[in-house]
């Protein structure tokens, strides 16, 4: 059995066409993924913010329907709901931030009451993963009464 060398040189040949053929598909491949994760990396934090802010307004309703169901009531024990004006509920890493306005002048007992509330509120509804974080109970001008960490 005679071996042609022409045989060999095209099988060689054609073996080099398909592997260059294979890692040229290969490599555009990897780019398109590479191309795509960085898309995704993109893409995520805008993403990522918009789910925050969906997230803070749901908080923030949730806790004002909270509030409203628990705590709205004219009897002695809870006159303190009638300084609620309103939530701001903040997210940044995880960490939720509650702010309560109200408008009362001074730290008291008041503003202790609505603390704890609100403590009761974030320790029972908040979403797992969002248990850490501070609420600040603010007076008239913003200042802050009273806060607590989570």
């Amino acid at each position: 059995m005679r071996i042609s060398v022409s045989g060999i040189l095209v099988a060689v040949f054609i073996g080099i066409m398909f592997g260059l053929k294979m890692q040229d598909d290969y490599l555009y491949r990897n780019t398109d993924g590479q191309t795509q994760g960085v898309l995704r990396q993109v893409i995520s934090p805008v993403a990522m913010v918009e789910s925050e802010i969906a997230m803070e307004q749901g908080i923030s309703e949730e806790l004002e329907i909270y509030m409203k169901r628990n705590f709205d009531f004219s009897t002695l024990k809870t006159h303190w709901a009638q300084y609620i004006k309103g939530y701001d509920v903040t997210i940044d890493k995880g960490n939720v931030y509650i702010a309560v306005r109200t408008n009362l002048e001074k730290p008291g007992s008041q503003s202790n009451y609505i603390l704890n509330a609100v403590q009761g509120f974030a320790k029972s509804r908040l979403p797992q993963g969002y248990e850490h974080g501070r609420i600040t109970v603010l007076g008239l001008k913003g200042k802050a009464l009273t806060a607590r960490e989570l």
